[in-house]
């Protein structure tokens, strides 16, 4: 029903959106509208670009354009025709079409004479104005280049400023009700046509809540409007929404199309990020109605203005929409460039209007933009970094303060938890007192305790063990493997291989079942990448500990040591319980093993507790003392004086010597490194990489992917030396014995001096912390006067693992020079021979934090720092300290570029105040200036476009030369500078559009309108069309009563359909969202751009790879099938029913009620019965129908008495929801 209604009474919608389009691609079109242009104005001037060009461009260009001569004519300029081809004879004679070689050629009748030599001849209509236009002077618009088609001048009406022409003389003085209405009116009384009347009530506050917050309006509402008899009424109805939240959702999701926002970076990996912030601040900048020309700026240059505070750089994400390639191999500066490319196009098109993108490769062939000038424009745009902040929340801040507090609590009561005496541990077998298979073995056991395994050998079995135990305190349960000397392992699989997958452990002293054992970590003599001593106790039966790793003996025995969460004593017998389960497969069970527990405690003392832990302590810090001041050098910070990237990475020189990289992030880099030294005999290096809060997991790398965030691999490094006094004069400084406090497993230091960029030393693991690596010399190093250290630091592991942060030092201290594997500032207080009794407690304070003694609390630490709440982050631009070099990219190849140009803007437009920064804030502030002819224009067409349907000038996307013209551009101009007048105010803009006699006017069509005025240009009746695909989700929701009314925040993840996620690139997961978020508005929809939601693609949502100022409207049978099947649609109904249900007990009331929560209005008579009638068949079909209602209300188990009434009307609501009225704005 929803979808034959659909496609019936939207016929007139689609050809309203459609017909008069222009099409640039579709030489019919062109000439169709050429056609119309001659026709309507026999005696105005022909005007080249609209009219002449596109005959050009059709019929002539592909033999005879700028680079292919074909005869030796090109028409790619004047000078160019003019001078005529291989014969001398120029193309044409101007003012003399009879005597000029093209006319000739075009009217003849002998095929080998006549052009175009291919397709089809020029229509008699393109003839006369070739003729027209020659006999008029052969302008082309403007002064010709001698390269290419002369562009428009300054003269073209867009770059014009607006001027307030005088209100338009009309005949039905009585209908305006605003100064809109009248030039509107104007237009219809010049074409023959009358306003229609205005629509009713229910019409209006269901177009202008639609058009306003996306949402329908609620049944009291309505009833409410209705029935207000004030004149008022209308205007305090607008008031309301233009003040409600929602106002600012639905104006936000319109311009998140322009924004191309999407919550992941696009191309192969479309990896997630964080853009919902941005998406927040446009909320809120609509809601609290930012004045446009604020609005423009803080998006592009937010960051730039004086007291910028982080909103003010939120908004700056504008641009960080841009899709992020990050696949392994490619170039990330040619990605870059691309970017650059998507933000001078954008830039374009969303507030100017302007096709730069045509200025790219050449010089634009019909608006006036150079080639060069589109790069001058790209250099504004070119000097920054993409950067991420933090952004401020009270609730996180508050949650961060409460863990940091628990934190410090614990490091201070660090010494009340070192042990008083060194911990004394005692293995002890126990024996079995009985045992058990699940699966049919046999198990028996000795009287050493060890368990043999025989008989049956299923490929999956559970033992259970069953052991007598006392005393305490137990610390661990051991399991080991016996197996028989001679075998080749302790398993009972052909290859005699086990995999132990979980074990369970209960204790049972006294009566009753027991209580289960907690484990709090395992370890084991063996470790098996992926069969790990604690897959044994993860609660997960799929993994499990096992010993077959390569270069093990799998003959020896072996053990895994579970730690118990807090230790057992017991004052009398007890029983643990152990199930040992076993779901490898493949009969990958233990064939022979015994179990042990594990004793600790301190041996017993006379001496009190508080005086035993102090003499302990300082005998064991002493002992590490040291063994650490034996590895301790006195080091001193290198001075850096240059550092460079060789892919233009920024870098900032910090107050304690430290480098940090920010900015661009490329996959792979090299660091050369320059540093001033005095000191004299160096004979080792100390490259530290430190955390800081701007890198990935605070560092100290700058990886996110392929492994947790803040690796790096430093794949090489090299260095040299110069004395001061010469820098020229390096030479190398051979390197070796590198050691490092930590590394990654096959990332050893030494592979960073074994010659292969493949290789090399990593810390993946240790993320979040700082490192160090340190280097011998193979001969000291000295220069009288000072030295110049040279380092070239290679890092090509890719997926950005460079590092971000460092920081270099140099030691004149006796060899052998090793990675002492503490802080520096540890480091330096334990080289001196003397310390200050403050140096001490420094030190004493650290060991607390390092003694294998405190373990226990240690992992308490850093559980807690782990689950430290973050601030949410927004993606930002930031100004770069060093600019770039713009160069022309010719052709627009990146990898082409030619010669370098300054900031700048085209010439056509009014020029850049003088003395000025060249940065994104001067081109902001130029953009929306009052001076510039573009910008307000441009803005108010396409908020006419959100409420009428279509722009005043059509072509929203384009006001150049190859745009629509508009079809009432004194009215398009006067509401540009009352726009402006009135201090670029959105809301009062829109108020005075919706207040507008025009806006209210009935969208019903008569055939003579629709003949008169197919695509409703002239603006005799009201739009009607479908509305947004996310508002139709909204619409659904709001209907049943589900619709969460939360604004802002992240994005949520709704269904998908089954195996969509299999079509994109693996790696993100996807939760399905529940509760309230499961039904947020649809603009909050997570947007995938490898995977856009489906069910707003039928709907005409765009992917947002790029900006999209204009949705197509399609009208496809899918789109009924997504209204009746989607799983946020079929939910819809079944709480729509639930909610109708709830209403009344009274059918005809349900009705009323339902459909008013559809189409805002009451049914009338034949409405009702056809509702009424289905109601019934439904309630026929299912009753006695369990399984049809099963399906309806998707339960399994649909047993109360009343599922079949309540499954026929959620199949009335689903009918309801699918009414084209139901999605249609009339």
């Amino acid at each position: 029903m929803g979808n034959m209604e659909r496609n019936g009474n939207n016929r007139a919608g689609c050809a309203a959106e459609h017909t008069g389009l222009r099409t640039a691609l579709s030489a019919c079109v062109v000439l169709m509208s050429i056609a119309h242009w001659a026709s309507a104005d026999e005696t105005k001037k022909v005007d080249f670009h609209a009219q002449i060009l596109p005959i050009l461009d059709a019929h002539c260009m592909e033999c005879h354009n700028r680079d292919a001569h074909k005869g030796g004519l090109g028409l790619g300029s004047a000078d160019e025709a003019l001078k005529g081809g291989d014969s001398g004879v120029a193309a044409y004679r101007p003012g003399n079409s009879d005597e000029s070689a093209i006319i000739q050629r075009v009217t003849s009748t002998d095929p080998g004479f006549r052009m175009p030599a291919k397709g089809d001849p020029l229509s008699a209509e393109e003839i006369a104005l070739l003729k027209k236009w020659i006999d008029e002077g052969a302008s082309w618009g403007g002064e010709s280049t001698g390269k290419v088609v002369a562009p428009v001048g300054a003269d073209f009406w867009s770059f014009q400023k607006p001027v307030q022409a005088p209100l338009p003389a009309v005949k039905k003085t009585d209908w305006p009700r605003n100064p809109i209405d009248t030039f509107t009116l104007a237009k219809m009384e010049e074409h023959g046509l009358s306003p229609s009347q205005e629509a009713d009530a229910y019409t209006l506050i269901r177009r202008v809540s639609l058009d306003l917050t996306g949402l329908p309006p609620a049944p009291e509402e309505i009833e409410s409007f209705v029935k207000d008899p004030s004149r008022s009424a209308y205007e305090r109805l607008v008031d309301r929404l233009l003040a409600s939240p929602h106002y600012g959702e639905a104006q936000a999701m319109r311009w998140m199309d322009a924004a191309r926002y999407a919550d992941t970076n696009g191309y192969e990996k479309d990896r997630p990020r964080q853009a919902w912030m941005y998406r927040d601040w446009a909320i809120d900048a609509f809601n609290r109605n930012l004045p446009y020309d604020r609005f423009v700026i803080e998006q592009l240059a937010g960051d730039l203005l004086p007291d910028a505070g982080v909103h003010d750089r939120i908004a700056t994400g504008f641009h960080r929409n841009t899709m992020v390639n990050e696949e392994g191999g490619i170039d990330v500066e040619e990605f870059r460039y691309e970017a650059m490319v998507d933000r001078t196009n954008t830039t374009g098109q969303v507030f100017l209007g302007l096709t730069l993108a045509c200025a790219q490769c050449h010089s634009h062939k019909y608006d006036p933009i150079a080639h060069d000038e589109y790069y001058r424009f790209y250099a504004f745009l070119n000097n920054t970094d993409d950067v991420q902040i933090e952004v401020p929340d009270e609730a996180v801040a508050k949650r961060r303060a409460e863990v940091q507090s628990q934190i410090d609590a614990l490091v201070a009561d660090l010494p009340n938890k070192f042990p008083v005496a060194a911990v004394q541990t005692e293995t002890v077998s126990l024996i079995p007192t009985a045992v058990s298979s699940s699966g049919g073995a046999t198990l028996a056991a000795d009287g050493d305790g060890v368990i043999t395994v025989s008989g049956a050998a299923p490929d999956t079995d559970s033992y259970r063990v069953e052991l007598q135990a006392e005393g305490g305190p137990i610390t661990a349960i051991r399991i080991e493997t016996a197996p028989n000397a001679g075998d080749a392992g302790a398993g009972r699989s052909d290859k005699s291989n086990f995999v132990l997958s979980e074990v369970w452990a209960t204790l049972k002293s006294g009566e009753g079942e027991g209580r289960p054992i907690a484990f709090a970590r395992a370890e084991s003599d063996v470790t098996y990448a992926g069969f790990e001593a604690d897959k044994a106790i993860d609660t997960s039966t799929g993994t499990g500990w096992a010993v077959d790793a390569p270069g093990v003996d799998k003959t020896a025995s072996h053990w895994v040591t579970l730690h118990l969460k807090e230790p057992i004593t017991l004052d009398g017998p007890g029983t643990i319980v152990l199930s040992l389960n076993q779901q490898y497969g493949r009969a990958h069970t233990l064939a022979r093993f015994k179990v042990s527990v594990v004793r600790q405690f301190y041996p017993p003392s006379d001496e009190p507790d508080n005086v035993r832990r102090a003499k302990y302590f300082n005998e064991r810090f002493a002992a590490w003392d040291a063994e650490t001041s034996a590895k301790a050098r006195e080091w001193t910070v290198l001075e850096p004086v240059r550092c460079e990237s060789k892919y233009h990475v920024s870098f900032k020189f910090l107050d304690d010597g430290s480098i940090l990289a920010h900015g661009d992030n490329p996959n792979t880099d090299t660091y050369n490194v320059e540093f001033r030294t005095d000191l004299q005999n160096i004979t080792a290096i100390r490259i530290e990489t430190l955390t800081d809060p701007s890198l990935p997991g605070d560092g100290p790398g700058r990886g996110e992917i392929m492994s947790t965030p803040g690796d790096f691999l430093l794949s090489e490094v090299k260095a040299s030396a110069a004395p001061w006094v010469t820098p020229d004069a390096f030479t190398d400084a051979a390197l070796k014995n590198p050691t490092a406090d930590f590394a990654a497993g096959g990332r050893a230091p030494e592979l960073t001096l074994d010659g292969k960029l493949d290789s090399g030393w990593g810390i993946n693991g240790g993320q979040g912390k700082p490192h160090a690596i340190v280097y011998e010399l193979a001969s000291p190093l000295s220069n009288d006067g000072g030295t110049l250290l040279k380092l070239i630091i290679d890092q090509y592991f890719v997926h950005y693992h460079t590092i971000g942060r460092f920081r270099v030092s140099a030691t004149s201290g006796p060899l052998p020079v090793q990675a002492s594997g503490v802080p520096a500032e540890i480091e330096t207080v334990l080289a001196k021979s003397e310390r200050a009794p403050d140096e001490v407690e420094s030190l004493k304070r650290y060991y607390l934090t390092v003694a294998p003694e405190l373990a226990e609390p240690h992992k308490q630490i850093a559980d807690l720092r782990k689950s430290m709440p973050k601030f949410p982050t927004a993606q930002v631009l930031q100004e770069r300290e060093a600019p770039r070099v713009t160069r022309v990219f010719h052709r627009g190849e990146f990898l082409n570029p030619k010669d370098p140009v300054t900031a700048g803007v085209p010439a056509v437009l009014p020029p850049l105040q003088s003395g000025v920064p060249m940065n994104r804030l001067t081109l902001a502030r130029w953009i929306a200036s009052e001076e510039n002819p573009l910008t307000a224009r441009v803005f108010v067409n396409r908020l006419w476009q959100t409420y009428f349907g279509r722009g005043i000038v059509a072509s929203v996307e384009d006001f150049g030369a190859r745009g629509d013209m508009p079809t009432h551009p004194e009215l398009l101009d006067w509401l540009a500078v009352e726009f402006m007048r009135r201090n670029w105010d959105i809301k009062d803009l829109t108020r005075m559009i919706v207040t507008s006699a025009t806006y209210r006017q009935s969208s019903k069509v008569t055939p003579e309108l629709l003949a008169a005025d197919p695509a409703n240009e002239w603006l005799a009746r009201a739009p009607r069309y479908r509305v947004e695909a996310e508002f139709v989700r909204d619409i659904a929701l709001a209907a049943s009563g589900l619709l969460s009314d939360r604004i802002g925040g992240p994005s949520m993840k709704p269904p998908l359909p089954e195996g969509a996620l299999s079509l994109v690139y693996p790696g993100e997961g996807w939760t399905v969202a529940d509760g309230d978020d499961r039904y947020r508005r649809g603009m909050y929809v997570y947007w995938k751009r490898t995977l856009p939601y489906p069910a707003a693609s039928t709907f005409d949502a765009p992917a947002r790879d790029v900006a999209v100022v204009k949705r197509n409207r399609s009208n496809t049978p899918l789109q009924a099938l997504t209204l009746l099947n989607d799983p946020v649609f079929v939910e819809a109904a079944q709480a729509f029913a639930k909610r109708v249900l709830a209403y009344s007990v009274d059918d005809a009331r349900r009705i009323r009620y339902a459909f008013m929560l559809c189409v805002s209005r009451p049914p009338d008579e034949a409405e009702m019965k056809s509702i009424e009638s289905f109601l019934s068949a439904q309630r026929t079909k299912l009753a006695g129908a369990p399984a049809d209602t099963s399906i309806v209300l998707a339960s399994d188990t649909p047993d109360r008495s009343d599922d079949a009434e309540l499954a026929a009307w959620v199949l009335v609501c689903r009918s309801l929801l699918n009414l084209d009225e139901t999605i249609t704005k009339g």
